[in-house]
């Protein structure tokens, strides 16, 4: 869910709440209640990769593959080529890479990338490039962990309005779209739906651009991301 917040009409004080923001991603696939969810599946799958349980950790990850189309956890293909190089099957991992930029472009489709994606894409490429070299940022003695930490809100200013008469009335909801830095700071922020009234649009970026995260860390390193920050005004 995005950070929320909901107002009270103009002539009185806003009522406020602010929910965690939602990273924009591809969504995750979802899984049959008989399996493990792909989280849970992916988690495991590098708990037995370190552990050097090959066997266990290329069952974990095939798994993976086929349940995640939407490549949520993308850097299953970079560990099971190297699984299968540990297997004496360099081949067969240098396939498995290639055909992750083949997945990748199938879980974007015709439709523009989201900054995640592009660098996604960017990874998965430079991956194949370098086989058989294992990539760095995937040794957990680099800090990498099986699990994201999303962004918080610490710093929240509330929209305002320097014209009080000209929002009276006007309800509407905004869709923005804010790209955070490493320090959870706001780079860039654009409305991605109107609420159709302009006054209104104006005033959620304005205050949207003030505002402070927590840095978002994929896998445990820090990384700029976009949020989806829905505005709604009663």
């Amino acid at each position: 869910m995005g950070a929320l917040i909901l107002f009270g009409c103009a002539s009185t004080p806003p009522k406020v709440r602010v929910d965690p923001p939602a990273v924009r991603s591809s969504p995750g696939a979802s899984v049959s209640s008989a399996t493990p969810d792909i989280d849970t599946l992916f988690s495991r799958a590098y708990a037995a990769y370190v552990t050097d349980s090959t066997v266990r950790a290329l069952e974990f990850l095939e798994r993976l593959r086929k349940a995640d189309v939407a490549m949520k956890h993308y850097e299953c293909f970079a560990l099971l080529a190297d699984c299968y190089q540990r297997l004496g099957s360099p081949a067969a991992g240098r396939a498995v890479l290639e055909q992750s930029l083949v997945e990748d472009s199938l879980a974007v489709g015709p439709r523009k990338r989201t900054y995640a994606e592009v660098l996604r894409k960017e990874e998965l490429s430079r991956w194949l490039v370098e086989y058989p070299r294992f990539p760095d940022i995937l040794r957990k003695e680099n800090g990498f962990i099986p699990f994201d930490v999303q962004p918080e809100v610490v710093t929240r200013t509330d929209p305002e309005f320097s014209d009080s008469g000209k929002a009276a009335g006007k309800t509407g909801e905004v869709l923005l779209k804010a790209l955070l830095d490493e320090r959870g700071e706001v780079v860039t922020v654009s409305v991605e739906e109107s609420s159709g009234e302009p006054v209104l649009d104006v005033a959620a970026y304005d205050a949207v651009r003030r505002w402070k995260f927590t840095p978002y860390k994929r896998k445990g390193i820090v990384t700029r991301c976009e949020v989806a920050i829905p505005v709604q005004f009663h």
